[in-house]
């Protein structure tokens, strides 16, 4: 069984959203992960006055006491807090809410790794050249509790020590990738690191965390490959259009919802011809 997990924090008075809303997102990614693993367990963990009521009852709420200046850091903190009352008869897939499960994930679980990450190759050319393992996925394998934990928790010790003046989501990237080790990330393809007591599998972005670029036509066919689809920051205006095109059809083969999916893809092409013929303009699907 897997258990996926994602962390949501109302905090909508800090800073503004980037476009998408948090229960349609929540709401996506469990389905998707119900599609692929019927049976999977489904927590979030928040703070203490988070308003969670419209949640589904089978999904499970942990909250623990978030400081607001501190979100990226907290999210951490709350997470391993999590983790260590765990028995790890399952495995966990941590992962940010604007993303869909893509596929079936339990046969990533018979390769030998205690923590699994993903990273994408940057050249020094590029904005962040060092920032190479990404923090929106981790997947933790079961039975594997103390190993997992001492990955975890040396990342929030880095954290804490070498990046706390990054409250932003960077910092836990930046201590994931100071832990792992910015040359063992290879330049494509898996690799396997051991760090301390802990086997780490790094998977690429391209297959285990597919980041669509913000724009309608790259969403004009289906991602058939892609494990993961992370519709980060402004491309989550794409998650809801995505999923009406693609993952209803899978759902249920009622005629209503074919027809509505159709008319959606014609939305799509509209969409795209429009952004073509005005590319520096902004439109919402």
């Amino acid at each position: 069984m897997i258990t996926f997990v994602i962390f949501h924090v109302d905090n909508t008075g800090k800073r503004k959203k980037k476009g998408g809303d948090p229960r349609r997102m929540m709401y996506l990614l469990f389905r998707s992960a119900e599609l692929h693993h019927p049976h999977c367990r489904k927590v979030v963990i928040s703070d203490l006055r988070t308003d969670l009521s419209y949640l589904a009852p089978d999904i499970e709420i942990k909250r623990y006491d978030v400081d607001p200046t501190q979100i990226a850091l907290s999210r951490w903190n709350s997470r391993n807090q999590f983790l260590a009352d765990q028995d790890f008869s399952s495995h966990f897939v941590l992962l940010d809410y604007d993303i869909l499960v893509n596929a079936n994930l339990l046969p990533l679980f018979d390769q030998p790794f205690d923590v699994a990450l993903t990273y994408r190759h940057r050249t020094e050319a590029d904005k962040r050249p060092k920032l190479k393992i990404n923090g929106g996925i981790l997947f933790l394998k079961a039975n594997r509790k103390a190993a997992s934990m001492s990955f975890l928790n040396r990342v929030f010790t880095t954290y804490k020590e070498k990046f706390i003046s990054r409250p932003d989501w960077w910092g836990g990237q930046y201590s994931m990738n100071e832990v792992v080790g910015h040359a063992n990330v290879p330049e494509s393809g898996t690799r396997t690191v051991k760090t301390g007591d802990s086997t780490i599998l790094l998977l690429p972005c391209d297959q285990y965390n597919f980041s669509p670029s913000n724009r309608y036509r790259s969403i004009a066919a289906e991602f058939q490959t892609q494990k993961i689809l992370h519709f980060k920051a402004r491309c989550r205006r794409l998650m809801n259009l995505y999923w009406d095109i693609y993952f209803t059809r899978r759902i249920t083969k009622n005629p209503g919802v074919a027809l509505q999916s159709l008319l959606k893809r014609l939305h799509l092409l509209w969409l795209i011809i429009y952004e073509r013929a005005f590319p520096k303009r902004s439109i919402k699907s």
